[in-house]
């Protein structure tokens, strides 16, 4: 850090001040990504949440229609 300071004094004040802003944006950015990677990671979760949803209530309706039908064939004999 003290060497990138020194560096920073032997600049022009102006060239200082761009150079901080630099170093702060891309803070920013580094920041912004890992916010963006972790929304990615939670859209993935999610998606993987309804596909299971999707599949556990289709299983279901497939279970129930198969019970309906079992029922109204013994109740037909």
């Amino acid at each position: 850090m003290k060497e990138q300071e020194l560096e920073l004094s032997k600049l022009s004040p102006e060239a200082q001040y761009l150079e901080r802003k630099n170093i702060q944006l891309r803070g920013e950015i580094q920041c912004l990504n890992d916010r963006i990677a972790g929304l990615v990671k939670e859209n993935e979760r999610l998606r993987l949440q309804l596909k299971i949803q999707k599949t556990i209530e289709w299983t279901i309706d497939r279970i129930k229609g198969m019970w309906n039908r079992l029922r109204s064939q013994s109740i037909t004999k």
